[in-house]
């Protein structure tokens, strides 16, 4: 247990944690119910706050790592634009992760491999899944509303319909008209 705990104690295993679950997170509330990324974003999350608890951190570092999922997150969900904030949130992993962990100034205490390729990794797939988004928001002639999936189905009359009432489709109550 005490190999176990050392190997998660390293700066390089405690930034891949920290980035690989707070990414396995995003995907997660990107498409809600897979289950399998949130349950492992979650593991790697808490083995990740375990290790950083025994390495001494730099509050700005981790701070920068926060905002660089929330930078992602932004730029999905509220900002369908050029990918500034996505961009942002790359460069705010990699410096974050530069000043995460505290060491000597003329050597760096995380991998450059490790950052730059976790960084690099977290990169391509927060863009292909933006990429993948923003498809789907530019395609036309999608109705993506449920009432165009009410017409013609059958249901029962749950008030007087003049010419408007209630009625119960598809275990649902919707206004309906007569």
């Amino acid at each position: 247990l005490e190999n176990v705990l050392d190997f998660i104690a390293d700066p390089n295993i405690a930034f891949l944690l920290i980035s690989l679950g707070g990414l396995a997170i995003f995907i997660e509330i990107l498409s809600p119910g897979l289950i399998g990324p949130g349950v492992f974003g979650v593991i790697m999350l808490i083995l990740a706050f375990f290790s950083v608890g025994a390495l001494e951190t730099n509050p700005a570092g981790i701070a920068l790592v926060a905002l660089a999922f929330i930078l992602l997150g932004v730029e999905v969900f509220f900002v369908p634009g050029f990918g500034f904030f996505g961009i942002g949130g790359i460069i705010a992993l990699l410096v974050g992760g530069l000043i995460l962990f505290s060491g000597a100034p003329t050597e760096p205490v995380l991998s450059a491999w490790v950052l730059v390729g976790v960084s690099a990794f977290v990169g391509a797939v927060f863009f292909g899944l933006w990429a993948l988004i923003l498809s789907e928001r530019r395609k036309t002639g999608r109705n993506f509303s449920t009432a165009h999936r009410m017409l013609g189905k059958r249901g029962r009359s749950r008030s007087v319909l003049d010419p408007e009432g209630t009625a119960l489709v598809n275990f649902e109550l919707w206004t309906a008209r007569s």
